[in-house]
């Protein structure tokens, strides 16, 4: 190993130290991984973190319901977004996760 892919193997060992996840070069999740560098089976990467984003369901005045197209970053900006309905109870809100 030269000192370019060292970095690397150490970089994805102290993410695994760190509790991220890891995943094999054709993308399936490590568990525990092999630290066999030299061999070239421990092609692995760090996994990205999920995305999560929020909408939510609003129940309109006849009473069908309707999913938000819009999305947000947080729970507080989505309930404020749709601070009306929430306040009388025809809010539901959703979280998303892109795993």
């Amino acid at each position: 190993m030269d000192k370019e892919e060292t970095k690397k193997a150490i970089e994805v060992m102290q993410a695994y130290v760190d509790g991220k996840k890891l995943m094999a070069g054709c993308g399936t999740d490590v568990r525990v991984p092999v630290w066999n560098w030299e061999s070239g089976l421990s092609a692995y990467k760090v996994k990205p973190e999920p995305i999560v984003r929020y909408t939510a369901v609003v129940t309109l005045n006849n009473g069908s319901k309707m999913v938000s197209m819009a999305t947000f970053d947080s729970a507080d900006e989505c309930i404020e977004a749709f601070k009306d309905e929430h306040e009388e109870g025809r809010f539901r809100l959703i979280r998303l996760v892109e795993d």
